[in-house]
């Protein structure tokens, strides 16, 4: 039996006419609110953990973000580490123009991987993966969905919807799927809404 623990921060938004060209993520659809003394507006951020085992754990992330300016381009990439503890499955993304055209797609040939030399680390052989489109005419939009594994469960991902001053978000969330008899222990800081949790029955 399954059973799921799940944060939801959103804005609820009110139903709008598109174009009928309209893409997939325009920055015409962002609430004014959200954009004013905003230099990024993170447009859909879905982390799912699920723990199959203790020693098998799949973290899947979906997360895209329009960068209004050049103060934000160092939210525009995305990065993940590894090592004999945890592997990279994969990574896709996707850079979108102001009215949410596709303009191009990640290539694998462009994913750096470099030894990192980070003091906090905890093995020897950990590695860093990055990708930027280093896109500059503004505002433009990115979408990453990456899939890692990890082979223990001592560290669980955090989740942290607003991560910096002038970003605005309309929605995040973070959901955990663990066997029904697995002790969940979690530490909620500056939300005041309580965990959902639920049965899918298997």
């Amino acid at each position: 039996m399954k059973q799921f623990y799940t944060q939801y921060l959103a804005v609820i938004l009110i139903a709008v006419s598109f174009p009928a060209m309209a893409g997939e993520y325009p920055v015409s659809t962002i609430p004014k609110a959200l954009l004013k003394d905003a230099n990024a507006v993170i447009r859909r951020q879905e982390k799912v953990v699920e723990i199959h085992t203790l020693n098998k754990v799949t973290i899947k992330e979906h997360y895209v973000i329009t960068i209004l300016n050049e103060k934000a381009d160092d939210l525009a990439y995305w990065g993940e580490g590894y090592s004999k503890l945890n592997t990279i499955n994969s990574v896709d993304g996707v850079l979108y123009d102001a009215d949410g055209n596709k303009l191009r797609t990640l290539k694998k040939s462009e994913i750096k991987d470099e030894k990192s030399y980070s003091q906090t680390n905890l093995v020897d052989d950990y590695r860093y993966k990055y990708h930027s489109f280093y896109h500059k005419s503004y505002p433009y939009t990115i979408e990453y969905e990456s899939e890692v594994t990890n082979f223990e469960t001592m560290f669980l991902p955090n989740w942290r919807p607003v991560s910096t001053s002038n970003v605005s978000v309309e929605t995040s969330s973070f959901s955990l799927i663990t066997d029904n008899n697995y002790s969940v222990r979690m530490k909620i800081k500056n939300f005041n809404e309580a965990a959902v949790i639920s049965n899918n029955g298997k």
